[in-house]
């Protein structure tokens, strides 16, 4: 077994949030899948999404990165 985090990818409006993918098993440092935030805001934005895109590390709950897509 791994230590490595198993991150979480949500789209969030107030307090709701839907997972969009499980980054379980894929070898993606923390800086890899910040800017893969940064491109699924990025598409968002393109289809007039709302909310924010979030990165959580499963195992520990702690928020690793957020990025506003509208407004």
């Amino acid at each position: 077994m791994t230590d490595r985090p198993v991150y979480l990818i949500l789209v969030c409006e107030g307090n709701r949030c839907v997972p969009v993918r499980d980054v379980a098993g894929e070898a993606w440092t923390e800086a890899e899948i910040v800017a893969r935030l940064g491109l699924l805001a990025g598409r968002l934005r393109k289809v007039e999404g709302i909310g924010r895109a979030v990165v959580v590390d499963r195992r520990s709950g702690r928020v690793v990165a957020r990025r506003r897509i509208w407004p």
